[in-house]
């Protein structure tokens, strides 16, 4: 299941764990392995912009 996750925020995210635990959960709901999911960490004011 291919899991991307791209950070765009200045705190450290380990891309590589984030994605693997993304992988886990989206395996234990029993979600289609054909399914793809895109994270993008972003810091607080990128996100208010958004509401």
């Amino acid at each position: 299941m291919p899991v991307e996750v791209a950070n765009e925020s200045e705190i450290a995210v380990d891309e590589a764990e984030l994605a693997g635990i993304c992988r886990f959960v989206l395996g234990e709901l029993n979600v289609n392995p054909k399914a793809e999911l895109s994270v993008l960490c972003v810091d607080v004011e990128y996100m208010s912009s958004l509401h």
